[in-house]
């Protein structure tokens, strides 16, 4: 495989992952341990999907390629599909209330800074519009830790698995946050 497909099959993955864990929804499976792994799974494509993007960038060839046309977009849909399909597993078999708290407060900031920010805010006040974006991302992240959270204690492993999930998470958390500096103080959906 060429590298540069690499993007595209992390984004791939990540809706493979979303489809799985809907499926498990829909048949009744109750496995939490393994709706965790998808979904740290989907959002590890996700984390790394544009850093590949990026770094092996498409050759300048001339030929047509529809979904690098759409690649924003197409990553954005990804992104929030792994989170809706997370958090219908968490409603329907873990805890409703949980899960429609997330669910609610994810859509409520989420149109309004689509609406507020990007139709407005940006042709008003550029540095305005870019903190309540990273905010938004904050926010984001907290409502990943906090699905990632409640699947692990829901999952019926042994604490010791579940205290190495979380040294291993930290690890990972860390690390993305130094790498993915960029994430953390521009705004690269315009």
């Amino acid at each position: 495989m060429k590298k540069y497909y690499i993007a595209d099959a992390l984004t791939t993955m990540e809706v493979i992952f979303a489809v799985a864990i809907l499926v498990l929804t829909w048949v009744r499976a109750t496995d939490a341990g393994l709706v965790l792994i998808l979904f740290s799974l989907g959002e590890l494509c996700d984390a790394f999907d544009g850093m590949a993007a990026r770094r092996w960038r498409y050759p300048q060839d001339g030929k047509k390629r529809w979904w690098r046309t759409y690649a924003v977009r197409i990553d954005q849909f990804s992104d929030i599909f792994l989170g809706l399909s997370v958090l219908l597993f968490i409603i329907v078999h873990l805890d409703t209330n949980f899960g429609l708290l997330v669910l609610g407060v994810s859509s409520v900031v989420g149109f309004g800074v689509e609406l507020l920010v990007y139709n407005y805010l940006y042709e008003k006040n550029a540095d305005l519009a870019l903190l309540v974006v990273l905010a938004r991302r904050y926010l984001y992240l907290f409502g990943i830790g906090a699905c990632i959270v409640r699947l692990l204690f829901s999952a019926g492993w042994d604490y010791r698995i579940k205290m190495a999930v979380i040294f291993v998470a930290v690890i990972v958390a860390v690390i993305l946050w130094f790498v993915k500096v960029d994430r953390r103080t521009q705004d690269k959906t315009l």
